[in-house]
C-alpha cells in the first residue's frame, strides 16, 4: 500500500500543475486575477509542479517495480 503513495501524490501534483499551467487566471486568488505578474507566477509555478510530479512519479514507478 505504501508503495502506491508516491504514484498517487505524484499524479495529484502533476494534474494540479497541469491545471495551473493551462488555466492560470482561474487558479489565482480573486483579488489578483487582474494582476499580470501574479498570473505569470502561477503559470510558472504550474510548470514547476508538473516537473516535480513527474519526478515523484518516476521514483514511485522505480520503487514499485
Amino acid at each position: 500500500m505504501y508503495n502506491l503513495m508516491p504514484l498517487l501524490f505524484g499524479g495529484i501534483m502533476f494534474f494540479l500543475g497541469l491545471y495551473m499551467a493551462i488555466n492560470p487566471k482561474s487558479a489565482t486568488k480573486k483579488e489578483l486575477q487582474n494582476d499580470a505578474d501574479a498570473v505569470a507566477k502561477i503559470k510558472k509555478n504550474g510548470f514547476i509542479l508538473i516537473a516535480c510530479g513527474i519526478v515523484i512519479l518516476i521514483i514511485g514507478i522505480i520503487n514499485f517495480i
